[in-house]
């Protein structure tokens, strides 16, 4: 402090300690920077630790597939085989997937939680589709999945559904656990004289071609020739070309209705593939699990003209 006269002056003294509110004025862009990182990081951590990722390797562990007396989910699967791109020769294979419900019971469920996933031939499983609520539409005339799922192929699908049901005046809930496998068909077998011997009483499998100019469109048809037992069908079939290529066409899978299915959903058969042939497979399984395969063969040129 100095005197100068009668007036006092004082000197401030200078503030050299941490101003919490002058803290951001003596950031940089640098710091700016790393802190905004640094709590980037630490939000993807956490993240990570709340949604762990699915392990596409490990395989559900699903029962096979049989005769349930409440509900039959089923799904119906197209596949288009087509060129890659419009300047390659190169085919592959687009899967669309819908699902399907039917309650068997008459004790109806009146809602449910859907899951559909496969298992490709890679041992990669894949996940179609995950309902995250219940939802209320049973039965389920369809209900589209996926669509435009590039595969080389799947071994195994498997369906999961959580459903209601009132027991004694209560609400209960049920899971219903299946897996199917998927047919396949090879060139050793396409020579089999089964797929000549149409005839069967337990299962009519039919196809309708709609002709087009670059493309047909293709429907399939099964009618359950027995309304009385209890069963399950797994169904594929397979455009066979000009040149014995095979390619899957359409599926259907853990199908339990005495009704005659006939979605109308076309599936694409390109004319570039030139394919000759259409086969079919279909596993019938009863009750106590006997398998019984019923074979199809025809010539798609027959079924243009029909």
């Amino acid at each position: 402090m100095e005197k100068k006269g009668s007036v006092v002056t004082m000197k401030k003294k200078e503030q050299t300690g941490f101003n919490f509110f002058r803290f951001p004025e003596k950031l940089n862009l640098t710091t700016y920077f790393l802190i905004i990182a640094l709590y980037t990081l630490i939000l993807a951590v956490t993240i990570a630790l709340a949604l762990p990722k699915i392990n596409y390797r490990v395989v559900l562990d699903y029962p096979a597939g049989e005769y349930n007396e409440d509900i039959n989910p089923f799904l119906f699967v197209r596949t288009t085989p087509a060129k890659a791109s419009d300047d390659e020769e190169k085919i592959e294979l687009s899967y669309s997937f819908y699902g399907y419900i039917k309650p068997v019971s008459a004790n109806k469920p009146t809602k449910y939680r859907l899951a559909v996933s496969g298992l490709d031939v890679n041992e990669t499983m894949q996940f179609f589709y995950e309902s995250k609520d219940y939802l209320k539409a049973i039965p389920l005339n369809h209900h589209y999945l996926n669509t435009g799922v590039k595969s080389e192929g799947f071994k195994k699908y498997f369906i999961k559904i959580i459903y209601n049901q009132v027991l004694n005046d209560e609400e209960v809930f049920k899971t219903l656990k299946v897996s199917e496998e998927v047919l396949n068909l090879n060139k050793k077998e396409m020579k089999s004289k089964k797929f000549s011997e149409a005839e069967n009483e337990y299962l009519e499998i039919s196809f309708r071609i709609r002709a087009g100019d670059d493309k047909h469109d293709g429907y399939v048809t099964l009618d359950p020739k027995d309304k009385e037992s209890d069963y399950h069908i797994n169904m594929q079939s397979w455009l066979v070309t000009e040149d014995g290529v095979i390619y899957p066409f359409i599926g259907i899978y853990n199908y339990n209705s005495k009704e005659k299915f006939n979605p109308n959903y076309a599936s694409t058969i390109h004319k570039y593939l030139n394919v000759e042939y259409i086969y079919a497979k279909a596993e019938y399984i009863d009750a106590d699990g006997k398998i019984t395969t019923i074979y199809y063969k025809e010539k798609l040129a027959d079924l243009l003209s029909q």
